[in-house]
């Protein structure tokens, strides 16, 4: 039961930082609104972002790309049910069957579904190349203990996502996701690359894989340097460990 409440209250705080959020956003257009979406997105903003897409939503109501971001931050906030929700949106109201195969895939891999989910992202990609459909693959496949051959064919295809046309709150994502699969096979400075390309173009999270190679390099001061930057430049903390958006 306090469980229950506890996740009630959370709930209720969420509601009202959106409502709260949505006052601010009422008045801009879709370009407005992707420009401020940017700018809460790399402050690390999540109740932010999420209330800047509900107002995109309403300008272009079945927008199966918005409802696929959308889905990513619920996840991030612990709201697997409505995510899943979102999910199956865009996918029914996806425009190409290369696109619907990658939603399809994010349903088959939340379900258990692994290796049903890397067919979907193989059937896309034959159809066209996509950032999206490479980072599904790239994502299914590094859930595991990957050896060596197996991390240098993921970090492969997230070099292939990353020639593909994406914005940079999904390549900054899929740069994190290579950083941290070099720390794990000991390639540090091309870690601490990856990392700083992604805070390039503002992808506040790789702080924090900036500080794992700090301290594995054994710079305690530089690893607190980094993550006290991440606690700085994020309004919201909720996220600050997600791989997959």
């Amino acid at each position: 039961m306090l469980l229950e409440r506890m996740k009630e209250c959370a709930a209720e705080r969420w509601q009202k930082g959106l409502a709260l959020h949505q006052l601010g956003i009422q008045k801009k257009n879709q370009a407005d609104c992707w420009m401020q979406l940017y700018q809460q997105w790399s402050s690390v903003d999540d109740v932010g972002s999420l209330a800047i897409i509900h107002q995109m939503l309403e300008n272009e109501p079945g927008k199966s790309l918005l409802e696929f971001r959308l889905s990513l931050l619920l996840l991030r906030l612990n709201c697997q049910k409505a995510a899943m929700r979102s999910l199956r949106l865009a996918r029914n109201h996806s425009s190409s069957m290369q696109e619907r195969l990658i939603y399809e895939g994010w349903i088959l891999y939340d379900t258990g579904y692994r290796d049903e989910a890397v067919t979907r992202a193989d059937r896309s990609i034959a159809i066209q190349k996509s950032f999206e459909a490479f980072f599904l693959k790239a994502y299914v496949l590094a859930d595991t203990n990957l050896d060596p051959e197996s991390s240098s064919y993921v970090i492969q295809l997230l070099k292939e996502a990353l020639k593909c046309p994406s914005d940079g709150l999904r390549k900054g994502q899929a740069l994190n996701n290579m950083g941290s699969i070099y720390v794990d096979c000991g390639k540090i400075e091309l870690a601490m690359e990856c990392y700083n390309n992604a805070l390039a173009i503002r992808h506040t999270r790789a702080h924090q894989g900036l500080a794992r190679v700090y301290h594995q390099k054994n710079q305690r001061k530089a690893a607190y340097n980094e993550m006290t930057m991440l606690i700085e430049k994020a309004e919201s903390n909720a996220s600050a460990y997600e791989k997959r958006s």
